[in-house]
């Protein structure tokens, strides 16, 4: 396949599932496995540019909710400064922060038996099995709070400490392939007791220094 071709098709499957809970990078190595870059040193382009389409997902994250990321920057900025009493700003960056590092630290602690499932001969099977389990397991949790009353919410008003760690650490499960992470982190949360809204939204801010820091890795 043509390398131009090639990049424009895996432009669209990434920008189609990305904030899906349908794994992008899962899809990303579906693609690959049948459509690899011809270009030298193959295998490492092929990461290197899934990664940087990646972080655009992550650009339209910022742009979405410049707003509601830059009121929350000021509130931060004057709370640390003692110019007023309001917290919610602070604790939502230690939020996203607790909820990124421990996927952070798995990532790059076994970066190499992660690439080695990358390059497994079973890796469709894996892809295959995680789909499968990963709709399941989204079916059985809505259908467990489907009586429950959804609220709007902000996240901010929900979300504690102790919760964003453990959002953060069922992250991890998505370092497998085919798991997604949205819907680790989405199904996560709903368990805990966040709507909807704020799940989903929560999941879109912990992409940000997650993606961010793959990409610079790279």
């Amino acid at each position: 396949m043509n390398n131009y071709v090639n990049l424009i098709l895996r432009s669209i499957i990434e920008s189609i599932t990305e904030f899906l809970p349908v794994s992008s990078t899962g899809h990303l190595f579906l693609f690959t496995s049948f459509f690899p870059f011809e270009v030298e040193n193959g295998a490492s382009f092929d990461d290197l540019f899934d990664i940087f389409i990646q972080s655009g997902a992550i650009l339209s994250v910022l742009v979405l909710y410049r707003k509601f990321l830059f009121d929350k920057s000021i509130e931060a900025f004057q709370f640390v400064t003692k110019q007023n009493t309001d917290n919610t700003g602070l604790t939502f960056f230690i939020n996203i922060a607790l909820g990124s590092m421990p996927v952070l630290l798995i990532g790059f602690a076994f970066k190499s038996i992660l690439d080695s499932i990358k390059a497994s001969e079973f890796l469709l099977f894996i892809l295959g099995f995680s789909w499968l389990a990963g709709g399941i397991a989204i079916v059985l949790v809505e259908k467990k709070l489907s009586k429950i009353t959804d609220s709007d919410s902000n996240i901010t008003e929900k979300l504690n400490f102790r919760q964003s760690i453990i959002i953060g650490t069922f992250q991890c499960v998505a370092l497998i392939p085919g798991i997604s992470r949205s819907a680790m982190t989405i199904i996560t949360a709903r368990l805990l007791g966040l709507s909807k809204k704020s799940a989903a939204e929560y999941s879109f801010f912990l992409a940000i220094p997650v993606l961010i820091a793959a990409s610079l890795y790279k």
